[in-house]
Formats: structure tokens, C-alpha cells, sequence
């Protein structure tokens, strides 16, 4: 009895220039690496713009990748686009941690503490 065969990995490394032709393109041959098993499609994106051409372009490979019982992994995802894919809700199904309140500006609301009543009442007052 031979090792249990592990799922193929596939490398895309995503540039600046990401079109909507070259993604078609990614996920065409992703379909095509290994027919039967679900590669594990890893995206590095360090060099990519954090813009909606990229974001458009990991959601339709996460979505090919699903289709085939797989996932997308990111790897060297810049603060920029981490807050692009948290704020268009792709975070989470990208592999990335989602922390918004440790975003750059952003704090919780600090509130008063009450100290006590602020409007006395009269008893001969109607009540509402």
C-alpha cells in the first residue's frame, strides 16, 4: 500500500496588470491542470494593485477553485488590499484573517458612564 497521493498545488502569482482576459485564462488552466483532483491554488499577490480589477480577479479564481472542491490560499497580501477584500466581504473565504478594528484609524467608541438621573420628576406631573 503506497502513501496517500497529495492534491496537486498550483502557484499564481498575480501582477500588476491583472485583466479580466488573463483571469479566464488562470482559471481555464486550472480547470485543465489535473482532471479528477481538486488542486490547492495558492496566489501570491504581493505585487498586485489593491483595486476592484483584483479583487474581481481572486473572487473568480476562489470561485473556479470551488467549483473543483478546492480553495485559494493568499500569500504576501499587503494592508491595502487585506482591507479591500475584508471591506468587500472576500477576506474570510480567502484565508485571511478579518480585523477590523485593528485597521489603521479606526478605534472603538469610547462612551460616558451615566452618573446618575439628569431629569427630575415631579410626582403631580402626567405621565405620558
Amino acid at each position: 500500500m503506497g502513501a496517500p497521493e497529495e492534491s496537486p498545488t498550483i502557484l499564481v502569482v498575480v501582477g500588476s496588470a491583472i485583466t479580466r482576459a488573463r483571469t479566464r485564462a488562470v482559471c481555464a488552466r486550472i480547470r485543465a491542470f489535473v482532471p479528477g483532483r481538486a488542486p490547492l491554488v495558492t496566489c501570491d499577490v504581493g505585487a498586485a494593485e489593491p483595486d476592484l480589477e483584483t479583487v474581481d480577479a481572486l473572487a473568480q479564481l476562489q470561485l473556479t477553485a470551488l467549483r473543483l472542491g478546492s480553495t485559494v490560499r493568499l500569500r504576501h497580501a499587503r494592508g491595502d488590499l487585506r482591507e479591500l477584500l475584508a471591506l468587500t466581504g472576500l477576506a474570510e473565504t480567502l484565508g485571511l484573517p478579518v480585523d477590523l478594528l485593528g485597521r489603521r484609524g479606526w478605534e472603538p467608541e469610547q462612551r460616558e458612564q451615566p452618573l446618575g438621573i439628569e431629569k427630575e420628576v415631579e410626582r403631580r406631573d402626567p405621565t405620558v
